[in-house]
């Protein structure tokens, strides 16, 4: 916890709504480009984290930072877990492996750009988005055995089916 003052909580909401107002008003702008709405966008974000940075003491700062940072060590730890438990059920060799982690690192790259990269559209980002996870899934299929991708379908479905069936179950409790 960041421990925020109740005048820092006032001042960072007032703010916060100030900036979704500027926001909206540039989304409804119709005679600018993609590219202009765009960083106009990126200008009032960095506008938004001036203030914020403003508002915070250094202490605030650095916690928000160590927090940042134990995240995405949690996240690389989970990805790792991830990876371990496939090549544990999917039975693959540590070549296999490594191949597979490798192309999962440069198609994260490449969406990664893709979505950084302003002078796309929204579709645009969303077709070259789709096409680097057709790619990847074309060359793991290279990497895996036949049997390898059966279980592989199989334990995704066992995922999307168990996720279904917690919703469908959720909600008829819920009536």
């Amino acid at each position: 916890d960041v421990n925020l003052t109740e005048a820092q909580k006032t001042q960072l909401k007032a703010n916060r709504e100030a900036n979704k107002a500027k926001m909206d008003a540039i989304k409804k702008e119709e005679n600018i480009t993609v590219k202009e709405m765009n960083q106009r966008k990126a200008s009032l974000q960095q506008e938004q984290k001036a203030q914020m940075e403003a508002i915070l003491t250094t202490e605030q700062k650095n916690k928000i930072a160590a927090n940042k940072t134990t995240m995405q060590a949690k996240r690389a730890e989970a990805g790792e877990k991830k990876a371990a438990m496939m090549k544990e059920k999917l039975g693959l060799s540590n070549e296999q492996a490594e191949k597979l982690k490798a192309q999962n690192q440069e198609a994260q790259a490449k969406i990664k750009a893709i979505q950084q990269n302003e002078s796309l559209s929204k579709e645009q980002k969303r077709d070259q988005m789709k096409a680097v996870k057709e790619a990847t899934a074309t060359q793991r299929k290279a990497v895996l055995t036949n049997e390898q991708q059966k279980k592989m379908k199989e334990m995704k479905k066992e995922g999307k089916g168990g996720k279904a069936e917690k919703v469908k179950k959720e909600r008829k409790v819920a009536k």
